[in-house]
């Protein structure tokens, strides 16, 4: 699949959300490629936060607590 077939893909399925919570949680996690600066988030974030990912984190090593993407995108149809 070329890059560009894949920026398609990816298009087509970010403009078939309809949840403004997911656009952002994409949009952010789109926007961390132009964070320059390593750490930058991860500092900005409050303890709280932090907690919050490191938890998400070690439940997603649990592949029972895994959905498919698809099956996330399908929510917002």
């Amino acid at each position: 699949m070329s890059t560009e077939q894949l920026r398609n893909l990816v298009i087509d399925q970010i403009s078939q959300i309809d949840d403004e919570q997911l656009l952002n949680t994409v949009y952010d996690l789109l926007k961390l490629k132009d964070n320059e600066q390593t750490g930058k988030i991860w500092a900005s974030l409050s303890q709280e936060e932090k907690d919050e990912v490191l938890l998400s984190y070690e439940e997603s090593e649990d592949e029972n607590n895994l959905i498919e993407v698809s099956a996330l995108f399908k929510k917002d149809k």
